[in-house]
């Protein structure tokens, strides 16, 4: 019989359950190093169907650089795989809204599958569903997480899950971001809230979590911890340092996008 959890009590339960729950969606996203005969890490993304089509979501500096389209891999096993298919990116006005979207074919969707899985086009919340101030389950692969054994052609990464807490409505209007299209969110390095303790702990700088997805956990109470549901709510885009504040762009415009680029 199921136990009750309860966020008070159990939250440290309830969000280690979640980032199970977004790990099989989330990937590494990785770039040829010709010049040291191996790969570098790039950053990270999201995998999603909606209906036959198959895509990767991510930030768009990782899929366009010095204005040319940029095609990352993953790790198929030991063998990197490049991941191929059509391409959008939309950077935006000072590239404040930073989405790419590829559709996959069919070569670049079964190294995937062997690998991670596809969230459902049905498990995107939209923001405006969503209570202005609440908390977000941030997760992906940042640098500090990524090593690469060029030599040995070995990598190792850890994902990392972070809980975050929109930010201020003020701070939409000093950084220039629009809360239609953009959620800031806190990223206190200092503190690890996905603990749930209050320890202060230090957590890594999250270069190369651009592309990640940021998810949103609607009910903390429930019968059976397999339960809980992680809904897609953004992707993240940039990291301000100097305000402690991971910048995401939110589900729906990104979502206008997918319908374009649907089959």
């Amino acid at each position: 019989m199921g136990r009750i959890i309860s966020l008070e009590d159990n939250l440290n339960v309830v969000y280690t359950e979640s980032a199970k729950k977004i790990l099989p969606f989330t990937i590494a996203l990785y770039i040829p190093a010709p010049e040291k005969k191996s790969i570098e890490h790039l950053g990270s993304g999201v995998l999603l169907r909606r209906n036959n089509d198959y895509f990767l979501v991510t930030a768009g500096h990782c899929m366009k650089q010095d204005n040319k389209i940029i095609y990352s891999g993953i790790l198929d096993g030991r063998d990197f795989v490049k991941l191929q298919g059509a391409a959008m990116v939309e950077q935006g006005f000072e590239k404040k809204f930073d989405i790419g979207i590829l559709r996959l074919d069919e070569q670049s969707k079964n190294a995937c599958l062997r690998n991670n899985q596809f969230v459902n086009d049905w498990d995107l919340m939209n923001n405006s569903n969503i209570p202005y101030k609440t908390e977000y389950l941030v997760g992906g692969y940042p640098n500090s997480k990524v090593s690469v054994d060029h030599k040995a052609k070995v990598v190792k990464k850890e994902f990392m899950p972070y809980l975050c807490q929109s930010s201020e409505e003020k701070l939409y209007r000093k950084l220039s971001f629009q809360q239609s299209q953009n959620l800031l969110l806190q990223y206190d390095r200092r503190r690890s809230t996905l603990l749930g303790s209050g320890q202060m702990s230090i957590s890594s700088y999250p270069k190369g979590l651009s592309g990640c997805g940021v998810w949103y956990i609607p009910d903390y109470f429930v019968q059976d911890l397999q339960n809980i549901s992680p809904y897609l709510s953004g992707i993240i885009i940039e990291y301000h340092q100097n305000y402690r504040t991971l910048v995401a762009t939110k589900i729906e415009p990104i979502d206008i996008l997918l319908k374009g680029m649907s089959t």
